[in-house]
């Protein structure tokens, strides 16, 4: 039998504590201000559901802003809703994990994911995760995160209302993801793929 090996996530991504100020006025980012992070450009990582769910929190009154990261993109979105949308590219691995700990929220409703690494920088940064059920994403999450089908958006909003309003469900989120990400490590995948190797040398 093989276990799935599972690929270590960089340790900058650690749910350290940072200057929260500091880094907000480096990202130009308002420091008052609820942040939903989304990661992706190709159309797999559903911009579409992302930004409904988006214009429904700005709807509510919920003060937020949409952080994406990977380059500036074409959006079919009204003018209401763009000045609080945050495009940021050509960030360094280190950027990502700074910015991941000041976001509240990662919204990855993606379509199909090969790995997700988004979701386990979300977790291992403190960052609660909300996202698709697809692909290897319930692999990489198990029950930290809030998951349903990609085009269920109001799932999405009241997930991210609860969340947002509620601080007990959301600290209690947060430290499930932190628990989850530790299973992603450097000691277990080297191990895990040393005796991969032991196991095919045995075999053969």
């Amino acid at each position: 039998k093989i276990e799935v090996l599972h690929f270590p996530v960089e340790e900058f991504f650690n749910s350290t504590s940072i200057d929260h100020a500091t880094i907000c006025k480096k990202f130009q980012l308002p420091e008052n201000k609820k942040k939903i992070l989304f990661y992706g450009r190709g159309f797999y990582k559903n911009l579409d559901t992302s930004l409904k769910v988006f214009k429904n929190l700005v709807d509510k009154d919920i003060p937020v802003v949409l952080v994406k990261l990977g380059g500036r993109q074409d959006m079919e979105i009204e003018d209401l809703y763009k000045d609080k949308i945050i495009e940021i590219a050509n960030l360094t691995r280190n950027e990502v994990a700074e910015i991941c700990k000041i976001a509240d929220v990662l919204l990855f409703p993606s379509i199909y994911e090969g790995y997700g690494l988004p979701a386990l920088e979300a977790m291992k940064s403190g960052l609660p995760v909300v996202c698709s059920n697809s692909a290897s994403l319930p692999e990489i999450v198990g029950d930290a995160a809030l998951t349903a089908h990609y085009s269920d958006v109001n799932f999405f909003t009241d997930a991210i209302c609860k969340l947002l309003t509620d601080q007990e469900f959301y600290n209690q989120k947060k430290q499930e993801g932190i628990k989850r990400a530790e299973i992603f490590n450097v000691d277990t995948y080297a191990d895990n793929l040393l005796q991969l190797y032991n196991d095919a040398l045995y075999n053969n």
